[in-house]
């Protein structure tokens, strides 16, 4: 798909909508429809997820699509720096000239995303790739904002996680659209498949999509062609089902409040160098500011 100029200018591109300010987000296309077919993987730190999509990634690529993958990286709270080690997960593939994956820090994003991410999305949009694919970093009870963000979420989980599921409850647990007990080899695969189809027992609604439950191990090589059916099963429904217009709505709203967020994390960022400021006076002055953003 690409040769060596084009992964430079995609490189740049990327690099360039990662840093992004304040007035360079503003001047970006509120939310353009989405070209390629966006896939969101979550899940608890160390499921497997780098893993899980490099195996799937091979039967996308096999079938001639082509597939790039924006995986997010937890970053210090202390230094902002993060260990980007997916890409060592996915060596085997980058060689491939169909596929492209870069690793992002979240830096201050709190939702298990990174600044920008939706901006990022859009340039494998514009690269023209068949696949979209955004690795959250390990997830938690609340950080479910990756629903908004793709067409179908996968989550990923291990064998004999039930605590991890009972916290998880009120979260992701209840957003995503296909569950991958992961490692499956492993002893209590079984019980944990019974414990999600319990839960998702409770959601049926004819009117919408069925959660479905796979097994996958790459020990013993199963399951991964069962998730890549069901993925596109369930971007076939949603294309068939769910209105556009909602899901062009929902993104911009995620866009706007990303954008008074980041004004908001600049302002205290400004004001924590101010020891002796008025508190009072600095309050009027973001009050003023978020206003002149919401005006725009």
């Amino acid at each position: 798909m690409f040769e060596n100029s084009q992964r430079a200018e995609l490189a740049r591109e990327l690099s360039r909508v990662s840093r992004l300010n304040f007035q360079q987000l503003l001047a970006q296309e509120l939310s353009p429809k989405s070209k390629s077919q966006r896939i969101g993987f979550t899940g608890p730190p160390g499921v497997g997820k780098s893993t899980l999509i490099a195996n799937w990634a091979e039967r996308r690529l096999a079938r001639n699509r082509s597939v790039g993958v924006l995986a997010v990286d937890p970053s210090s709270p202390i230094s902002q720096g993060a260990i980007l080690g997916d890409r060592i997960r996915m060596d085997s593939l980058d060689c491939r000239e169909n596929f492209y994956m870069r690793s992002v820090a979240s830096t201050r994003v709190q939702d298990g995303l990174c600044h920008n991410a939706l901006g990022l999305l859009e340039v494998f949009d514009r690269f023209g790739f068949d696949d979209s694919v955004l690795e959250t970093v390990g997830v938690g009870q609340t950080e479910y904002s990756i629903r908004i963000l793709v067409d179908t979420v996968v989550l990923a989980l291990l064998p004999n996680s039930g605590d991890i599921i009972q916290a998880m409850k009120s979260g992701i647990i209840e957003v995503a659209d296909i569950y991958v007990v992961n490692k499956s080899d492993l002893p209590g695969a079984d019980m944990l498949v019974k414990e999600l189809e319990n839960i998702l027992s409770f959601r049926q609604d004819s009117s919408s999509w069925r959660p479905q439950v796979v097994q996958v191990s790459s020990v013993e090589s199963t399951g991964l062609e069962v998730l890549d059916a069901l993925i596109q099963e369930h971007f076939d429904w949603q294309q068939a089902n769910v209105d556009p217009y909602q899901v062009e709505r929902r993104r911009q709203e995620y866009r706007l409040g990303e954008l008074i967020n980041y004004q908001l994390q600049e302002f205290i960022q400004s004001n924590r160098m101010n020891k002796d400021g008025d508190l009072v006076e600095a309050y009027s002055q973001l009050v003023k500011r978020l206003s002149s953003t919401t005006d725009i």
